[in-house]
């Protein structure tokens, strides 16, 4: 019984995310329903979050900085490979390295960018550290995209 009623659940919401939906956009799937590669690569992952801010914006909308600015770019190629300010790092040293971030005052700017063609699980994993290490939006700046050095 418990099977059907998953396996219709999984049926509806398939249909909710096909291209016949009335306004034509994919329905994102909450992460408690599907797993974040079952995820479509070619979904729109390059969107900036709600609580990141886009880096090229973000450097127009204010004056620049009287000092020098502490600021991280963390970046994933296409490989899977990530940089954190331009060095190779594992995922246990990109953790280690935002764990330390918010320790700093003024708390850096930090941007994530990443290749075209980088999967999407890949950029949403990254984007979930740095929202659990640096509650992106309330205490500090998250950015998105190049552009901002």
């Amino acid at each position: 019984m418990m099977r059907s009623i998953w396996l219709g659940s999984l049926i509806c919401l398939t249909a909710a995310c096909s291209p016949d939906s009335e306004d034509g956009n994919a329905q994102v799937l909450a992460r408690d329903e599907v797993s974040a590669e079952a995820v479509p690569s070619a979904g729109n992952c390059s969107k900036v979050p709600a609580d990141f801010s886009s880096s090229r914006e973000f450097a127009s909308s204010r004056p620049a900085p009287s000092g020098r600015e502490l600021k991280n770019l963390i970046k994933i190629r296409a490989d899977r490979s990530i940089t954190w300010n331009g060095d190779d790092v594992s995922k246990s040293l990109l953790k280690a390295n935002l764990r330390v971030v918010p320790q700093f005052y003024p708390v850096p700017l930090t941007t994530l960018d990443f290749d075209a063609g980088t999967p999407c699980p890949m950029i949403n994993e990254v984007r979930e550290l740095m929202r659990r290490h640096l509650e992106c939006g309330t205490k500090a700046v998250c950015l998105q995209g190049g552009g901002w050095t």
